[in-house]
């Protein structure tokens, strides 16, 4: 959703919650005209996601409209602990999933503090705030429904996909994926089909791509380097696939989104 924003008034609250040590905490109806997001810091809370009952941990983002309820169920030997967000919008809509997660631990923590420390601060303005701390949690939501989480995929996928991500510069083939993931080549190509919706090369190929966007846009090494550096076996190989996955070349795509191409003289 692109307008996502056009909905925002502005941000009303932030605030760290600690629950108690029990397995109920009392849940809140969310307000009329008022988007409440609970992101979980740490703990563990029980919700209905898709008809069913799962337990959550951090990283977790409950986005509440009016007439959802807060957090309630929780485990009285590791409550939750949340930052909650209170925003001011225009109607009723929910702009993501009511569950969804935020990825980056190290990241949600920084934002988590930042967050609190900014929005008791009256040198910052509220607008820019709130538009701030909004777009960094749709951002997280968006991106945990285009790329779920890992941690739900079984653990030979896990193992397999972090070595294939820890590798691409190597001459892999399947079989030594499969091996690391303690799987036979069958069930990988399963695993793979099943949760990521491609073959083991496929993904492979697509991780290396994506690297090698970052590499073209973002740092001075030549086309040739990128290329051995991505894992692929030639600088022709490397072209074809690169024209086939983005449309233009490795060095349209560097001149397109190099930060400074447009700015700066050489």
């Amino acid at each position: 959703m692109t307008d996502y924003l056009d909905n925002l008034i502005g941000i009303e609250r932030v605030a760290y919650f600690q629950a108690p040590e029990a397995d109920k905490v009392k849940p809140y109806a969310v307000t009329k005209g008022i988007e409440l997001v609970e992101l979980l810091l740490g703990g563990k809370i029980f919700f209905n996601v898709d008809g069913e009952i799962k337990p959550c941990g951090k990283g977790t983002i409950f986005w509440h409209i009016e007439g959802d309820y807060t957090l309630s169920d929780t485990d009285r030997n590791d409550p939750y602990r949340c930052q909650v967000f209170a925003f001011a919008v225009k109607v009723r809509r929910r702009p993501v999933p009511r569950v969804t997660r935020w990825e980056d631990p190290e990241g949600l923590d920084k934002f988590a503090a930042e967050a609190v420390s900014c929005f008791h601060n009256r040198e910052f303005d509220r607008g820019v705030m709130g538009k701030y701390f909004y777009s960094r949690l749709y951002w997280q939501a968006y991106k945990s429904l285009r790329h779920p989480a890992t941690a739900e995929y079984p653990h030979a996928l896990c193992k397999a996909v972090k070595y294939l991500e820890g590798y691409l510069e190597s001459n892999l083939t399947v079989d030594d994926v499969a091996v690391q993931a303690g799987v036979s080549k069958p069930y990988l190509f399963a695993l793979f089909r099943k949760y990521l919706q491609c073959a083991p090369h496929q993904y492979l190929t697509a991780s290396r791509l994506n690297r090698a966007k970052t590499l073209l846009a973002g740092s001075g090494r030549s086309i040739k380097e990128i290329a051995a550096h991505c894992g692929f076996e030639s600088l022709e190989c490397f072209y074809r696939s690169f024209k086939k996955h983005a449309g233009i070349t490795p060095a349209a795509y560097r001149e397109k989104y190099s930060p400074y191409s447009r700015v700066l003289d050489d």
